[in-house]
């Protein structure tokens, strides 16, 4: 076995970015969102909802189920709406609903790659949407399946304007953050 090959010399890559949030005012935040098609519902954290001074729009009651526990738990979750807003051309946005969490995930969440290795991969001209750097930036977001698969088949679910293209926003972060 070469001394590469041990458990601790491996590295799972998350699909992350970090984008612009909106609330109903105009005041933005960045912040990073966690791409999870595991997940049924998509989350924000309760700070960032504090934050932006996001209005509960309703309360929603899920079963969670956790590796830790045998039994699901119920728990009730404010509900509120906010637009993510992409950093790169042709700045696409989309609007969604959001679960309001105390935690997303108690992990820090990096890639700790060799920037060279990265590098060597991408194109000169792919622009790199969230750090692969250990950061002080939490995961706010975390973009479940309710919106994810929409987003990335071109569809908005929850979101009838005909000017949003959210595809966009997804998949150029997409592309980029599984490096």
């Amino acid at each position: 076995m070469n001394s590469q090959d041990k458990p601790g010399n491996f590295v799972t890559l998350l699909q992350t970015t970090k984008v612009e949030i909106q609330g109903n005012s105009s005041q933005k935040v960045m912040a990073r969102l966690l791409f999870d098609s595991g997940s049924q519902k998509s989350f924000i954290r309760s700070d960032l909802k504090q934050a932006l001074k996001l209005k509960t729009i309703r309360k929603e009651k899920l079963l969670i189920c956790t590796f830790s526990k045998h039994q699901p738990e119920e728990r009730i979750y404010e509900v509120v709406a906010l637009k993510i807003n992409s950093q790169f051309p042709p700045y696409q946005s989309i609007n969604i609903e959001a679960l309001a969490s105390d935690e997303i995930t108690g992990a820090d969440i990096y890639a700790n790659i060799n920037p060279r290795l990265i590098q060597s991969i991408l194109p000169a001209s792919c622009l790199i949407s969230d750090s692969y750097e250990k950061t002080n930036l939490q995961i706010q977001i975390l973009l479940g399946a309710d919106y994810l698969y929409n987003v990335m088949s071109r569809r908005s679910k929850k979101n009838t304007e005909k000017s949003l293209s959210p595809a966009n926003i997804v998949w150029r972060h997409f592309n980029r953050s599984n490096i």
